[in-house]
């Protein structure tokens, strides 16, 4: 497989692939939001709208639910309350979820 670099300006939105989500993945979306609601500032509407996109979003939202939880357990268990740096957790959680340096 050949990767490409491409710049962000050249990035396009994907078209709806699905009108609906199941109840069920919506209820999982609000679950994974609630978690990072003051990490990770997507609407929730606009969360449903971007998952409409994907082409699997059950899996994109697998991928969610594991970040919120490694987000979840890495503030508990460290007990971090200051806002920048939870903030700060979270960039670096999503950061290595995406494979990136």
């Amino acid at each position: 497989m050949e990767i490409k670099k491409v710049k962000l300006s050249r990035l396009k939105e994907s078209h709806i692939r699905h009108n609906t989500l199941p109840d069920e993945l919506i209820r999982r979306i609000k679950a994974y939001k609630e978690i990072l609601g003051m990490v990770e500032n997507t609407s929730p509407n606009e969360t449903v709208i971007n998952f409409k996109r994907d082409l699997y979003p059950e899996e994109e939202i697998r991928i969610w639910e594991k970040i919120s939880n490694q987000y979840k357990s890495f503030i508990a268990k460290n007990k971090i309350t200051d806002l920048d740096a939870q903030k700060e957790v979270f960039k670096v959680i999503l950061t290595t979820s995406l494979g990136t340096n």
